[in-house]
């Protein structure tokens, strides 16, 4: 089922870029490995897995930062009022008006076993996040590659019932002329013709089938 939902988005990748590129400027051909690339830079699939990475990255960078040394810095303002002395003997002593007190402070993690398992696990995640990315993007080239492959199988057969059709008129036109010639027979040239319609029937609805393949502008000679 997910395969189908890959495929799914590989086409229609596939047929988005061929509409923006008909809407921009005339209809460009597409080689297979055009395609691929197209298909996994337009999916949204494969964004997601992007985006999964940098999330992985920013939670690492995150449990890193708690096993950082930190610098802190407190300050303390005290204000005296009125003005006191303090007379101890023969000296006096003046309190100031504000006192502030600055204290430094540096705390150096040592042993810090949880912060380590996080940051590996962490760190399991990014390749985990790659790995997914990977596998997204093989499974839309994948997905991308069997519908090119259908388009260009598609149309080897509108091809043989192209000359299907025509062959079938040619003997049809062939077994009508020698009826009007007094060679052939009656039933020679319905069965001629009934060969034709069907032939034009089946080149009709494997033409129709193939529409969308022509709107893709895929390249057969890739």
């Amino acid at each position: 089922m997910h395969n189908r939902v890959l495929r799914g988005l590989a086409i229609f990748s596939i047929v988005l870029v061929a509409a923006n590129s008909a809407l921009a400027q005339p209809l460009e051909r597409l080689t297979f490995q055009q395609a691929i690339d197209r298909a996994i830079a337009n999916n949204p699939t494969v964004a997601r897995a992007t985006e999964g990475i940098l999330r992985a990255e920013a939670i690492l960078q995150q449990v890193r930062s708690s096993s950082l040394p930190n610098l802190s810095l407190s300050s303390a303002v005290n204000f005296t009022n009125p003005v006191k002395f303090t007379i101890e003997g023969s000296t006096a002593t003046v309190v100031p008006f504000a006192q502030t007190q600055t204290t430094p402070l540096l705390a150096v993690p040592i042993l810090t076993p949880v912060q380590w398992a996080q940051r590996n696990q962490a760190g399991d995640q990014i390749v985990v996040a790659q790995q997914n990315e990977k596998d997204v993007k093989r499974q839309i080239a994948v997905a991308a590659g069997q519908a090119y492959l259908a388009i260009i199988a598609r149309r080897r057969v509108l091809d043989l019932n192209t000359r299907a059709r025509d062959n079938a008129k040619a003997h049809f036109d062939f077994a009508n002329a020698r009826l009007q010639g007094g060679l052939g027979s009656r039933l020679n040239s319905r069965r001629s013709r009934r060969c034709d319609r069907l032939s034009e029937l089946q080149y009709s609805r494997r033409a129709r089938t193939v529409d969308q393949s022509h709107r893709l502008s895929v390249d057969s000679r890739a």
